[in-house]
């Protein structure tokens, strides 16, 4: 929703921490003692990491769009 409304600061920010998650749930969440025990199928797994490039995709849109802006917004109005 940040992304779609503009909010390219808060939109990098949400992909920034689903991202995180996804690599810990990816890495480390299963060699956690939990009861039962937190496991991922390989379908799960390969589910997991499509969404994590994906998420990544558009985290580096969002933050380039922001540099993008930004720098123009610096630069100030053309003549």
């Amino acid at each position: 929703v940040d992304e779609l409304m503009g909010n390219r600061i808060k939109a990098a920010a949400a992909y920034s921490k689903a991202t995180d998650l996804l690599s810990f749930i990816l890495t480390e969440a299963t060699s956690l003692p939990l009861n039962p025990p937190f496991t991922l199928d390989a379908s799960e797994r390969q589910r997991l990491q499509r969404y994590l490039v994906n998420l990544k995709a558009h985290q580096n849109l969002s933050t380039r769009q922001h540099a993008c802006t930004s720098s123009k917004h610096l630069q100030g109005p053309k003549n």
